[in-house]
């Protein structure tokens, strides 16, 4: 492993770690949640690579969460839309 990809072994690892207590889908969707949010674009390329490629120290959890890439969108993908996606923020503050 190259020193880059194992540091993001390392950390998606660590997230796996945090859902400990948790079901296998309910980490596999947490870990996806976080790295969603947290990771750029270029870091899940590169582990996406390294797991199509064998992922060897990879976590199950992280295996079962890096599946869920291209089967659904973001999770916190309303969160952060505009408004032609989840309509107009409505208030009553006058």
């Amino acid at each position: 492993m190259t020193p880059k990809i194992d540091k993001l072994v390392r950390m998606a690892n660590q997230i796996a770690d945090f859902f400990g207590p948790y079901s296998d889908e309910e980490a596999a969707a947490g870990i996806h949640e976080h790295l969603t949010a947290f990771w750029t674009r270029g870091m899940l390329e590169e582990l996406a690579a390294f797991v199509e490629a064998g992922g060897s120290g990879v976590q199950p959890r992280v295996l079962l969460a890096m599946q869920r890439f291209g089967e659904e969108s973001s999770p916190i993908h309303k969160a952060v839309a505009g408004p032609e996606e989840v309509g107009q923020a409505t208030s009553d503050a006058g």
